[in-house]
């Protein structure tokens, strides 16, 4: 077994940050995807109750992309 102290620098970073980035990207996904299936599912769920499949389709995409579109300039707007 190697012990920590005993590994070269740059590899403890490296393995540091592709340790990091993994458990990043897991969480990230995992958050998109209670997401999706938590207000998707409810949007479209009760959406259709009220309008026809075509106006749902049509107005779930509006809302998505409203929001994405709000994000994006949230975003520009903080960095500069």
């Amino acid at each position: 077994m190697i012990e920590i102290g005993t590994l070269h620098p740059a590899s403890v970073i490296i393995v540091a940050v592709i340790l990091l980035g993994t458990a990043g990207v897991l969480r990230a996904m995992a958050t998109s995807l209670r997401e999706e299936i938590g207000w998707r599912g409810f949007f479209i769920y009760e959406l259709r109750k009220v309008v026809s499949f075509k106006r749902v389709s049509v107005l779930d995409k509006l809302h998505a992309n409203l929001i994405v579109h709000f994000l994006m300039e949230k975003i520009a707007n903080s960095h500069g």
